[in-house]
This record gives structure tokens, C-alpha cells and sequence, in this order.
């Protein structure tokens, strides 16, 4: 599997990030259950958020039930927290992501437009709720 960093950039006080994964050619015993190709987007969670003790606190990164319901403009919904290192985005924040093949398998594939579009309104609507109505950018 190809993994492929296509966008880092600094929204509002916060980094979001997505990863394109591909698979050149897809084993045949996951024909079945996996698309080609799909993104996964990332928001940075700040530590002056209300939910970054939730999630800093989150023993197991793939454990994402601590955070799930308070992003619904994630595409599908979250599900994965923790940092970077072996993506090799060291900064040792913690992230809230969702992955676009999880959500529309074998159906409409969200661009990278979409994957954006669903960051940017996870920081401006969900982040905002969540902070009592500001985004606690640094």
C-alpha cells in the first residue's frame, strides 16, 4: 500500500491533514472489502479545547468512542485519534481523522475537495459547539 501526504496546511489556528492511500494492485482475498484508493483527513486538536483531555487521556489511539459524536462533519465519522510519528509528523499533537473508506465503500468516492471541505467545517461548526462557541485558535 502507497500512502501519500496531499495537503498540510494551517485552517483557522489549526493544522489539518490528508493522506491519499492507494493500492497498486489489491490483494485478492480484500477484493471484496476494500476500495483502490481513498483519503483520510486529520484535525488537530488544540490543549486549550474542552475535548483534548478526552482525547490525550484516550489510552488507545484506535479507540475513538470518546470523541465520535462530536464531530458530525467528519465524512461518516470519526474514527481515529492520536498523532503522527510514524507518518513522520512529529509535533506530538493529537488528532481527530476520519477515513473515506470506511464510509462509501464500493459507491461514491469523496474527493479531496470533499475530504477538505468536511475538515474546515469539523474546526468551523463541530470544534466551535464543542468550545461553547469560539475555535480556540492559537
Amino acid at each position: 500500500m502507497k500512502i501519500t501526504k496531499v495537503y498540510d496546511r494551517k485552517y483557522n489556528g489549526r493544522r489539518i491533514i490528508v493522506m491519499h492511500h492507494s493500492f497498486e494492485h489489491l490483494p485478492e482475498e480484500l477484493n471484496d472489502d476494500f476500495m483502490m484508493n481513498w483519503y483520510c483527513g486529520y484535525m488537530e486538536i488544540l490543549a486549550s479545547d474542552k475535548d483534548y483531555t478526552a482525547v490525550n487521556e484516550n489510552e488507545c489511539p484506535v479507540d475513538e468512542d470518546c470523541v465520535v459524536a462530536l464531530y458530525p462533519s467528519a465524512i461518516g465519522w470519526v474514527n481515529w485519534v492520536g498523532c503522527f510519528p510514524q507518518e513522520g509528523i512529529d509535533d506530538n499533537n493529537n488528532y481527530v481523522g476520519f477515513s473515506t473508506d470506511h464510509y462509501f465503500p464500493h459507491e461514491y468516492q469523496p474527493t479531496l475537495k470533499d475530504v477538505v471541505k468536511s475538515l474546515h467545517d469539523m474546526v468551523d461548526k463541530d470544534q466551535v459547539a464543542i468550545n461553547g462557541g469560539k475555535n480556540n485558535e492559537d
